[in-house]
This record gives structure tokens, sequence and C-alpha cells, in this order.
């Protein structure tokens, strides 16, 4: 008995839904250390959890945690459990605790992180008000759960967040407080001191599996500082967040094989050019809601979640052209010219559709085709994520701040026919007049802009995985990749996901084992 943290070791959206839904089927307490509904993580019934611990669906689960350092939109989280005639959940709302020092996001905070946004002084977040929130938790004039039960008091906390950012012309304290004790009526029952909860519950030998938030490249002290998010992302924070202090866990470190990031910020293995792929992507959007640009641009800047409806529902359905499908299937070949410029070795439509740079024009359609094999559309947003290939220094630094005792491979399954299937090993950066390489994650995110993958090519695989579940089952291409990473990264790969079903996994250890 014990606990297991799953946490993300790149910038997030790595699966911790499909993992945590699945190892907190040994779970007793289910918990959200952090974040908010800034990031979303999908049940196995295919429901996405914005603030809801992932896994309270587990019929072993007896409660789930909403946790100190969590920022709680109390609208979003009833939505998440919302019956189709209004009514909450039952089942759920009896499982659900909330802490009394979570803090709640307020319409000021949307309006805040809009604004900034906006302006062009944004770092590209989600404009679901987080950023904010966190600043006015840092200024200790955050709304927190337990003020809630005094009218006047929760008027007061508004009355001075809202004066300390001068938007009294824009903000009524006394209409918000009012608003905000009636919306969360209906959940205060949850309400409680989860930190005496779950040290109970940890004595008593529970299982309580904690479901990381964001990644470990966003943490605020040790990410790519100031493209971060506005808390702690690894897996100590996560017992920090709790409020249960040091114990031990077993942690799980997921590794997308297709690593993405969003908003702004370095990314150095990152093989798409965004810019063209989203206006891509917005233009068909548009087209099939039938709406234009002008529209979705001010859905996003005044109802983000309506926007992101429109995003989430038009663009799982993008494909690559012609002209790229025809560069993707020579793949192969398409590498051997751009090692000899041989032209012989491609057919002439492919030399035409790579242009007059091949080697951008060749990594940004690999690019495009993970995009859209892997569905990678943010949970929350639908906008289509800045794709990568797997990025070795990236991952041994969240390797090295989590210390995790199992990695994770996730959507492995979605490099299919990636050959050869290019990993990022080192950066080259420039250093004077000269360039080096260098194989340790740094802390200037100018140096991070500037660094240039240096790539090690893998043979990949053409075969379909979906239907193996155990790891012999594997093609040699896909056993090379996972023994490449656990040698570099010296920990073992337990989990591995070959597709985006609760069966489409292999488990090198038993579900205990995640605990132990």
């Amino acid at each position: 008995m014990g606990i297991s943290i799953c946490i993300d070791g790149y910038f997030g959206d790595g699966g911790k839904g499909q993992l945590g839904s699945i190892v907190a089927e040994e779970a007793d307490v289910v918990a959200r250390s952090g974040g908010g509904p800034n990031s979303g993580q999908k049940e196995h019934s295919g429901k996405t959890r914005h603030n809801l611990p992932i896994g309270m669906e587990n019929d072993r689960v007896r409660y789930g945690v909403i946790g100190n350092q969590c920022l709680v939109d109390p609208e979003i989280l009833q939505d998440e459990f919302r019956n189709a005639d209004g009514s909450l959940d039952q089942n759920i709302l009896n499982k659900l605790r909330i802490s009394d020092r979570a803090e709640i996001l307020l319409p000021s905070h949307v309006y805040r992180d809009i604004q900034r946004e906006t302006s062009g002084k944004g770092v590209g977040s989600t404009k679901r008000g987080i950023s904010p929130a966190t600043e006015d938790r840092g200024f200790k004039i955050g709304l927190r759960f337990w003020h809630l039960s005094d009218r006047q008091m929760t008027q007061d906390v508004i009355k001075r967040q809202i004066e300390h950012r001068g938007l009294e012309d824009r903000f009524n304290p006394e209409d918000m407080a009012k608003r905000v004790i009636e919306v969360t009526r209906p959940i205060m029952g949850c309400v409680t001191n989860t930190s005496f909860l779950l040290t109970d519950l940890l004595d008593e030998d529970m299982n309580v599996y904690v479901g990381g938030h964001q990644g470990g490249l966003l943490d605020w002290i040790l990410g790519t500082v100031p493209f971060s998010t506005s808390m702690g992302t690894t897996a100590p924070d996560m017992l920090a967040g709790l409020g249960v202090g040091l114990r031990p866990a077993h942690v799980t470190m997921i590794l997308k094989a297709n690593p993405t990031r969003v908003g702004a910020g370095p990314q150095v293995a990152e093989i798409v050019d965004y810019t063209r792929l989203n206006e891509e992507v917005l233009d068909f959007i548009c087209a099939k809601a039938e709406i234009s640009r002008g529209q979705l641009e001010y859905l996003e800047n005044t109802t983000p979640i309506e926007a992101g409806r429109i995003r989430k529902r038009f663009a799982p359905e993008f494909r690559l052209d012609e002209r790229e499908r025809l560069v993707f299937e020579s793949s192969r070949r398409v590498h051997e010219y751009l090692k000899t410029r041989d032209s012989s070795l491609v057919d002439e439509r492919v030399l035409s559709a790579l242009g007059p740079e091949p080697e951008k024009e060749f990594m940004h359609i690999l690019g495009k085709y993970i995009t859209v094999v892997a569905q990678e559309y943010g949970a929350s947003t639908g906008r289509p994520r800045r794709q990568a290939v797997p990025d070795i220094v990236a991952w041994a630094h969240a390797a090295r701040i989590n210390n995790p005792g199992s990695l994770a491979i996730t959507k492995l399954d979605c490099l299919r026919g990636v050959r050869p299937l290019p990993v990022c090993v080192a950066y080259e950066v420039p250093s004077g007049n000269h360039k080096t390489t260098i194989g340790v994650f740094p802390a200037d995110w100018k140096q991070l802009y500037a660094a240039k993958p240096v790539f090690k090519y893998l043979d990949g695989f053409d075969e379909d995985i979906s239907s193996c579940r155990k790891y012999d089952d594997l093609p040699a291409g896909a056993k090379q990749f996972v023994m490449f990473l656990e040698q570099r990264l010296r920990k073992p790969v337990d989990y591995i996901g070959v597709g985006t079903h609760r069966e489409d996994v292999i488990l090198r250890k038993t579900l205990k084992d995640f605990y132990r």
C-alpha cells in the first residue's frame, strides 16, 4: 500500500489521463495536487476532466481529492459531472472532497488573462485565468473555499483583488461575491481539510493515486521560465500540494513518443512549422464550422471555452494533402536523398513537393503527419500542438528533477511509418563565434531558442502495434526505441501505450507494483 504519482516528463499532454485511469484501478483515493482547468485529462469513458482527479469513475475509489494547490473554477468543475437533466452525478458528488485551502478562479481572473494575451505581452496561455489567480495567491489576496462560509469575508477578499488590479469600473465585489456563493452552494458539502483526511487514509494503508498536472518542463522554477506555468509541477510538489509531508512514493514519468508543446516558449526538437500549420487548421475549422476567422477570434477573446468547443469538434478531421502524403510515403528514400543529394533516389513529384528548403519541408511534413495521426489538439482549446520528436536532453532533465521509479511511453503507435525515426540526443548552441554541443538542458531560454537539435536516427517501424499486449510482441524497431530510452535515461520502461483504449497498453509490472 502507498502512494503512486504520475507526472509528465515534458510540456504536458502526454497521456496522464490514460495512464492515470489505469493505475488508479488499484487506488482507494485519487487526488489532484495542483493545477487548474487550463489542462484536461480523459477518463476511460472519454470524459475530459479539468478539475476533477482522474480515476474517479473506478468503483474501488472511495474519495476523489482536489488538493490545496489547486485552482478551481466552480462552474467548470460541476459541468464535469453534470447529468443531462442538469443535476450533479451523485456518485461523484459523494466521493468528492475539496481542500478548504484551494483557491477559486473568478471572472476577473479570466478577464485579466485575456487582456494580457491580446495585448501582445502574453505567453500563450489558455486564457483560463490561471496566471492572474496565482499572482493573487502570491499577494495573499486569493479567494479560498473556506472564505465562502462568510459572505462579508468573501466580498472583502474579492474587493481587495479588484482594487489591487484597478478593475473597480468593470467588476462589482458585492455582485461577484453573491454569484460565487450561489454557484458553489451545491459543492460546499465537499469542502474539508484534505490534508487531515489524506494523512488519516495513508495511515490506514490506503492506496493513493496522485495525478500530476501540466509537465515537468513547465515547472515555475525548473522549467522554461518565463514560458512556464505558475506553480510547481514536479513529483516532490505533488506531495507538498496535498499537505501530507514527505512519504515514500512510486513515481511514474510519462514520455509521449511524439512530444508536443502548446503556447509560447522554446522547444528545441520541434519539427513542424507551427505558424503555417495553425493557419491551415484555422482555415479548415472555419470552413467546416461556416464561420469567419474574425468570428472565431472574437469568441477566443470573449468566450474561450466556446471557441475551444468549435476547434475540438472540427480539428480532428484535418488531413495531409496529396503532395504531403506522397512525401511521407517516400520518407526513407527522402532521407537518403537529403544525405547524398542524389536526385535519382526520389520521384520528381517528391522533389517538387520538397521545394527550395527540402530538409525543413520534410521535417514539417513528418510533424504534420504525426499531428494528424496522433490527434494532437488541445483538450481544453482544440488548438494544434507544436510537434517535436523525442528529446533525450529534455527528458533527462525531467528524470533528474523527478527521479521516477518507472517510465511510461505513451502513443508509441503514432510513430508507425516514421522511418527512420529522428531522436534529439544533444543541442548545438552558439558560443561566441563558434558553435558547441551540449547534453544538459540549460536554464537560459535564449540559449534554448538559439539551439539546434542534434539527431540520431533509429530504424523506426512500419507495423501496426495496436494489438500488441506483451513487450515481445513489439516489432524490432519499436523495441529498439524502448531500449534506447532505458539506456539513455537509466530508468525502466514499465508501461507502453499502443493505442487510445484501456486495453491498448503493455504493462511490464503489475498495477500493484506502481504503489510500491
